[in-house]
């Protein structure tokens, strides 16, 4: 028996809880859809303290459970390599001589199990799809939140999100832009979407406002990848010659105009002058010591880290790395670094192969925002790497017009 609504069908039938369908896709694709919209609410807390995606983190897992029978491990290297990170972390936890949080490895250990466990289960095409907008439709609401509530970054000057208290790090926040920028960039380049193009420069407009040259090294690395990667339809084609050269002169006014309104004091930190006087705002010198600090680890110590988090306890200004290599290499060693490298390396090449070419740019992007951020832990992360896991494991069920 079919439901309608307005005479029209609403696309569930009760047949359809055996296959778990609604709303023509299974009923744990729009659930993790769901996730992946809350991705940039993580930062704020419920009255326990948990954010609200963890709470809608619970959805997908139950209908996951309720559909075990689908249940496949088709990316053996990939799900090897993450559990054998999950490992690792375990490892680094036991034999730190410090004092960490457990808190540190659980919070990892959740998002290696969660992506493991919901990038095994069969979906359809229609499924990888829907998936495949909620994350870009995920990088359009943090856009909008940041216009609708944002508010100054802990006095810098620094535009960000802040909601019921609690603030986003404009760093981070860009970091939830980047799948929707290589969507939007995409499709400009293949179909020549104007709405693509506007978004790009509304993505950059808001990257601008965050005042982090980090996030704005990020996306200029999306997009650039996505030129690269595809090379071998501008050797056929000279239109998406032509859109590269129309999205390069429109990102060029953009940022003349951007950089025209936006206040000084985040419009000169993208100047030369800026950086020559500021430097690397502490990083570099944090970083170093960090690195002199590993050269004195012992055999174990340099093999499996000192635990997660524990790059406070080797830099004079007790804070994290702001490089998720640095940060890795000091928390879980060099088994933890070459595992790291591993999952990316594994994403990156299927994606290549399936010439995916949205996903290998936005890898693209979170490795570059890596290099300034400690990323470990970091949902747009491991959403898209979870989202990828998918694409790979029913890669003979995608859509040929979606992949490339």
């Amino acid at each position: 028996m079919t439901i309608y609504t307005s005479g029209k069908p609403l696309g569930f039938t009760f047949e359809d809880h055996l296959t778990g369908k609604f709303l023509d896709v299974s009923v744990l694709a729009f659930t993790l859809g769901l996730y992946f919209l809350s991705i940039p609410l993580e930062f704020v807390p419920l009255t326990t303290g948990a954010s609200i995606s963890k709470y809608v983190a619970v959805l997908p897992l139950t209908a996951a459970f309720l559909n075990l029978k689908n249940l496949r491990f088709r990316n053996r290297w990939l799900t090897a390599s993450m559990l054998c990170l999950a490992l690792i972390t375990l490892g680094s936890g036991l034999v730190s001589p410090l004092h960490i949080p457990f808190s540190n490895y659980i919070a990892l250990l959740i998002n290696i199990a969660f992506t493991v466990l919901l990038g095994s289960f069969d979906m359809s095409k229609k499924d990888i799809e829907f998936l495949r907008k909620c994350l870009v439709v995920s990088s359009v609401i943090a856009l909008v939140f940041l216009l609708l509530f944002s508010s100054t970054y802990k006095n810098t000057g620094r535009d960000s999100i802040s909601i019921a208290g609690a603030a986003q790090d404009p760093n981070y926040l860009c970091g939830c832009f980047v799948f929707g920028v290589a969507y939007c960039v995409h499709d400009y380049m293949s179909r020549g979407s104007k709405v693509g193009l506007i978004m790009t420069c509304l993505f950059l407009m808001g990257v601008f406002t965050t005042g982090s040259r980090g996030g704005l090294v990020a996306i200029a690395s999306v997009i650039v990848s996505l030129l690269l990667l595809d090379l071998s339809r501008l050797r056929k084609n000279l239109k998406p010659f032509a859109r590269i050269v129309l999205i390069a002169v429109a990102l060029l006014i953009a940022f003349n105009i951007i950089m025209s309104i936006l206040p000084q004091n985040i419009s000169e930190r993208y100047t030369i002058e800026y950086l020559i006087e500021n430097g690397n705002t502490h990083r570099s010198l944090l970083q170093q010591q960090c690195l002199s600090a590993f050269s004195d680890f012992d055999v174990l110590g340099k093999l499996f880290g000192m635990g997660l988090g524990a790059t406070r306890f080797f830099n004079s200004f007790h804070n994290v790395a702001h490089n998720v290599w640095v940060e890795t290499l000091i928390g879980m060693g060099i088994v933890g670094v070459l595992l790291t490298a591993l999952v990316y390396f594994i994403v990156f090449k299927t994606a290549l192969k399936l010439k995916d070419f949205k996903i290998a740019a936005s890898l693209v992007g979170m490795f570059v925002l890596g290099l300034s951020l400690s990323t470990v832990y970091f949902k747009p992360v491991w959403a898209l790497i979870l989202f990828a896991a998918i694409r790979f494991g029913n890669q003979d069920d995608a859509d040929e017009k979606g992949t490339s």
